[in-house]
C-alpha cells in the first residue's frame, strides 16, 4: 500500500494530514516518458522548456525540485556529457531550426574558479568551457547545444532535469482530490490546449485536469493563483481538461461529468475549456484552443501503481 513517511523534511505526516487537500505523498517507479537514464545509478534525466517568462537559472532549479523531486542535472565526466548532450538534442530538436543562434541548456553547475558545484550537492574538477578563459571567470554553468561545450552565462534557453526514479509522480505543490488520491497541480508554463494536454501525458503520465466538486475547484484555484505567482506569472485563466459539448463537459481522463461551473453563455459545441484566476468559474470556446496559457494537469496515483 502507500508509504505514508513523509518525503519532504520538516512537513510530518500529521500535519499533512490536517489539510484535505494537502498532498498525501506515495511512492512508485515513475519517470517521464521522455525521459532517459540519468548520470546517478537509478535516476532519469529529460530536458524542460524555459519556465513562465524566466530562463534564470534559479527559476529552472526551482522547477526541477518542485516539479519532479529533483535537480539540475550534474556532469562529472565526458561520457556524462555526451549523454546529457545527445538527449538534449533529441529533445529540442523540433524546436532547433527556428532559432537564429544555436540554444543552450542549463546543466546546474556553478564554476567558483575551482571547482563545479551542482544543485544536487556534487563537487567535481570535470570542466568541458567552450573558451579556455572562462576559467577566470565565475557563475553558472550552461551546454551549448551544437558542441556540447559549456559556457558562463546568464540565461538558457532549456534545461535539464534528473530525478530518482523512485518517487511520487505529483509534484510538491499539489493538492489533492477530496473524494480520491488524484492530484491537482499547475504548469507555469503556457501552451495551447493540445500542447497542455500532451506534456500533462508526457512528463506525469497524467491529463488536463477534471473537476468532479467545488471543494476541489476552490482548491485547484487557490493553488493554481499561488503557483503561477511564485515564477512571476499572473495570467488570468489557465486550461483544464474538458470538452464542452453543447450539453455538458467531457473530462480528458473519463472522469463522469457531475459538477458544472461554466459562465452563462452562448459557447460553440466541441470548444475547449478554462478555469478563470478571478472567480473560479470556467470559459469555453472553440477559439481559445489554440491560445497558450498556462494549465493545470491531474494526476491518478492509482493503489495498483504503488
Amino acid at each position: 500500500m502507500c508509504e505514508m513517511d513523509s518525503p519532504w523534511p520538516g512537513v510530518p505526516i500529521l500535519k499533512l494530514l490536517s489539510n484535505p487537500h494537502r498532498l498525501h505523498p506515495i511512492r512508485f517507479d515513475f519517470c517521464p516518458r521522455l525521459s532517459v537514464p540519468g548520470t546517478k545509478p537509478g535516476s532519469c534525466m529529460f530536458g524542460v522548456k524555459k519556465v513562465a517568462y524566466s530562463l534564470r537559472i534559479d527559476r529552472v532549479q526551482d522547477y526541477c525540485a518542485n516539479y519532479f523531486h529533483g535537480n539540475l542535472v550534474p556532469i562529472t565526466n565526458d561520457d556524462e556529457n555526451l549523454r546529457v548532450l545527445l538527449m538534449t538534442r533529441n529533445f529540442i530538436s523540433s524546436d532547433f531550426y527556428f532559432r537564429g543562434a544555436p540554444p543552450s541548456a542549463w546543466i546546474g553547475g556553478y564554476w567558483d574558479g575551482q571547482n563545479v558545484k551542482f544543485q544536487d550537492g556534487t563537487i567535481s574538477n570535470y570542466t568541458n568551457f567552450d573558451q579556455p578563459w572562462y576559467v577566470n571567470y565565475t557563475g553558472n554553468i550552461a551546454m551549448f547545444i551544437d558542441n556540447g561545450k559549456w559556457g558562463i552565462v546568464l540565461d538558457a534557453d532549456y534545461s535539464v532535469c534528473q530525478t530518482d526514479r523512485k518517487r511520487d509522480p505529483c509534484p510538491r505543490d499539489s493538492v489533492q482530490s477530496l473524494v480520491n488520491d488524484d492530484c491537482f497541480f499547475a504548469i507555469p508554463l503556457t501552451l495551447n490546449y493540445y500542447g497542455g494536454q500532451q506534456y500533462c501525458k508526457d512528463y506525469f503520465d497524467g491529463n488536463l485536469a477534471s473537476i468532479t466538486n467545488a471543494f476541489d475547484n476552490q482548491a485547484v484555484l487557490q493553488m493554481t493563483t499561488d503557483v503561477l505567482r511564485s515564477f512571476q506569472a499572473f495570467n488570468t485563466e489557465a486550461w483544464i481538461g474538458g470538452l464542452y459539448n453543447g450539453n455538458e463537459v467531457i473530462w480528458e481522463d473519463g472522469n463522469p461529468s457531475v459538477y458544472n461551473n461554466l459562465r452563462k453563455g452562448n459557447y460553440t459545441e466541441y470548444s475547449n475549456t478554462y478555469l478563470i484566476l478571478i472567480d473560479g468559474t470556467w470559459v469555453a470556446g472553440s477559439v481559445y484552443s489554440f491560445d497558450n496559457s498556462p494549465f493545470i494537469c491531474s494526476v491518478k496515483r492509482a493503489a495498483s501503481h504503488v
